[in-house]
């Protein structure tokens, strides 16, 4: 599925990989575009109090994430190329939806790293 706002965007992935995960749903997005996402996350007080708002605190250590674990990556911003700021733990490496594929890095980009399951 190609990268698009609210259907399949870095946020929505993790939020779906929970649902799988642990049958939770455990937010609704309603963003449509990037700027609507930047004011949610922004009100949130960031992308990272937004996602531990849901997952709890995460830890620092990247060589303890996971399969299924959700990551935040070096990069805070939201954006469809390099797999996003936000990606899950497939072991070596994470992923995320990105422009016209998933897109991987390794697992050493998380970080900060929340335990799913």
């Amino acid at each position: 599925m190609p990268f698009a706002w609210g259907p399949n965007d870095c946020i929505t992935f993790g939020i779906a990989a929970v649902q799988a995960l642990t049958g939770v749903r455990v937010r609704e997005v309603t963003w449509t575009s990037a700027l609507e996402a930047a004011r949610e996350i922004d009100r949130e007080g960031g992308l990272e109090r937004a996602i531990g708002s849901v997952l709890g605190t995460p830890h620092d250590n990247w060589r303890r994430a996971r399969r299924g674990d959700v990551v935040l990556t070096g990069s805070n911003e939201l954006a469809a190329d390099e797999g996003g700021p936000v990606m899950l733990c497939i072991g070596a490496e994470l992923v995320g939806p990105g422009v016209d594929r998933m897109q991987a890095l390794p697992v050493s980009m998380a970080r900060k790293v929340w335990r799913v399951g």
